[in-house]
């Protein structure tokens, strides 16, 4: 898992590293599931929801499987602005 704010080279860094171990699953990032739901859920703390709901969920069926993925997602507190 990698996790750190916006801008700091987590995508980059899980898109090399995915390849460099072969990873036979591809990268999961956090924003391809954000980006995909804007048009139809307006408010950003809503979206994050979903998205973090859909990761618990995936991650829970991961560590069932004892399956390898690498995971990309943003520092989110509720403290945090958007």
């Amino acid at each position: 898992m990698l996790r750190g704010t916006c801008g700091t080279g987590k995508s980059t860094l899980a898109n090399e590293l995915a390849m460099r171990l072969h990873v036979p699953v591809p990268v999961l990032h956090k924003d391809d599931i954000y980006d995909s739901v804007v048009e139809l859920v307006p408010e950003h703390h809503s979206r994050n929801r979903i998205c973090f709901d859909f990761l618990c969920r995936f991650l829970t069926n991961v560590i069932a499987a004892n399956a390898t993925v690498i995971l990309d997602y943003g520092l989110n507190k509720p403290t945090y602005p958007n």
